[in-house]
Parts: structure tokens; C-alpha cells; sequence
């Protein structure tokens, strides 16, 4: 049956409670939203990706820690690249971190629904809120990789408040940019195919990777350069690529929106 399958859009509660983000996503988003970002949620406690994600987080502040550490004794020198270091170990850890904790579960988000993605056809729900269920539970872990990455590895680097909140409106746009493609490619080309785990393919996976380096870069690269001369400015430039991620994610989700309406699912 429907209740009994393992559907995107069931959910099946031992205590009766939600949790308080889902009432948020309730309260903005309406029901279907929250139903389905409940039980993407779920989902992801249930296997476990939850001590997967704060492992994740965890080895790269090490990283981060152990790099800067490792060649803190170049900064001593002069030199214009030297200032770049610890700009150098920041990007890469919240690069390492946006890839990991959003471009792989949107790419992800309705491949692992696996045979029960019939179930798209046959409950009154828009798909549009399916989407955006499933992209909200992707943005669930932004706000850790903000507090866990963004802020501490800028300060173990020891660079300025300043630079403290360019990283984390950075996290932001990286975030919102590979969240918004990947759910984009996931929901127009899921893998339902069980025997390779529903992952998504190699060359897909390096694809989008290179594809979120190459957006982030190019959204991320002039504020900064900029901010090197007038951070004013620089901060101004870093809130217009904020608003164009911030574009590229509700693009995403409309054209993922679309794709699944087309999508040809089969029991």
C-alpha cells in the first residue's frame, strides 16, 4: 500500500512530535511542504547521514587547523601571495564542505526515493512543493556549515571579524548555488537504478563539482578582490552574489519543478 511503502511523502511517527524547524517550514511553506521536508529529514537520520555530515564537518576543521598550522611559518615572510594562505585554506575547506553537505545530497534528493517515486503520481501534492521540501532539508545543513566551517576556520587562520563574515555570506552563496543546480539535475535525471545505490554517476558527480567550483569562483572572486581595496564595496559585491545564488537556487528548484512534472516514473 501507500502508507506501507517507503515514500517520499509518508511519514511515520513513533512519538507524534515534529520538530521545530518543521513547524517553521510549516508556518512559511504551508503542509505539503513540511510533510515532505519531515520525512526528507527522517530520511537522512535514518541512514545515518546525520554522523556521516558532522564527521564531515568535524575532518575538515582538522584539516583546516592542521594546514595552517603546517605552513604558519611561510606567513612570517613577505610576499602578496602569503596573504593569500589563509583566504587559500578557508575556500577550500567550505568548497570541500558545500560539495559534500549540499551538491551531493541535491543530486541526491530524488534518486534515493528509488522504486516508491510513483507515488509523485498519485498523491494530490504540486510538484513544486515536492521540490521544495526536499531543497529545504538540503538547506538544513547550511546553517552548520556556516558555524562549523566558516566562522572558526577563518579564526584558527587567524584573519579579521571582518573577513569572518565574508567567509559565511560566501558559505551562503556557495551553498545556494550548488544546492540549486544539484536539485535541478537530480529531479530531471534521478538514478532509480537500486543495484548501484541510487548514487549519481562518476562523471555526473565530477561534473557538478566542477560546476560548483567554476559558479563559486566566479560569483565569490571580485567581491574579493575588490574588498582588497574598499571593503565597503567589496561587502556590497558580496550581497549581489548572495542575491544572484540566491536566483540560481529558485531557478533550480522551478526547472527541477518542471522536470519531475515530466518525468516518467514506473511502479
Amino acid at each position: 500500500t501507500m502508507t506501507g511503502s517507503r515514500s517520499p511523502l509518508h511519514i511515520s511517527r513513533k512519538n507524534g512530535r515534529v520538530g521545530r524547524t518543521v513547524m517553521i517550514v510549516k508556518r512559511y511553506f504551508g503542509v505539503a511542504v513540511s510533510t515532505v521536508y519531515d520525512n526528507e529529514v527522517r530520511t537522512l537520520l535514518r541512514k545515518r547521514e546525520g554522523v556521516g555530515n558532522a564527521i564531515t564537518l568535524a575532518g575538515l576543521l582538522v584539516f583546516a587547523i592542521y594546514f595552517y598550522d603546517r605552513f604558519k611559518d611561510f606567513l612570517e615572510f613577505p610576499g602578496f601571495f602569503l596573504d593569500f594562505i589563509p583566504i587559500l585554506v578557508v575556500g577550500l575547506a567550505l568548497y570541500l564542505s558545500v560539495v559534500s553537505l549540499g551538491l551531493v545530497p541535491a543530486l541526491g534528493a530524488f534518486s534515493h526515493d528509488g522504486k516508491s517515486a510513483w507515488v509523485y503520481r498519485v498523491v494530490p501534492v504540486a510538484e513544486r512543493d515536492i521540490v521544495n521540501g526536499k531543497a529545504l532539508a538540503v538547506l538544513l545543513m547550511l546553517p552548520f556549515v556556516i558555524v562549523c566551517v566558516a566562522i572558526p576556520i577563518p579564526l584558527v587562520s587567524g584573519l579579521t571579524p571582518v573577513a569572518m563574515l565574508f567567509t559565511s555570506i560566501g558559505a551562503a552563496v556557495m551553498f545556494l548555488s550548488a544546492t540549486g543546480v544539484g536539485i535541478w539535475h537530480g529531479a530531471r535525471r534521478p538514478n532509480y537504478d537500486e543495484s548501484s545505490g541510487n548514487a549519481p554517476d562518476v562523471m555526473t558527480m565530477y561534473t557538478f563539482m566542477l560546476l560548483t567550483l567554476f559558479m563559486s569562483t566566479v560569483l565569490l572572486l571580485p567581491p574579493l578582490i575588490i574588498a582588497f581595496s574598499d571593503k565597503f564595496l567589496g561587502f556590497l559585491a558580496l550581497v549581489m552574489s548572495l542575491d544572484l545564488a540566491l536566483l540560481v537556487f529558485y531557478l533550480g528548484t522551478r526547472g527541477a519543478a518542471k522536470g519531475l512534472s515530466r518525468l516518467e516514473v514506473y511502479s
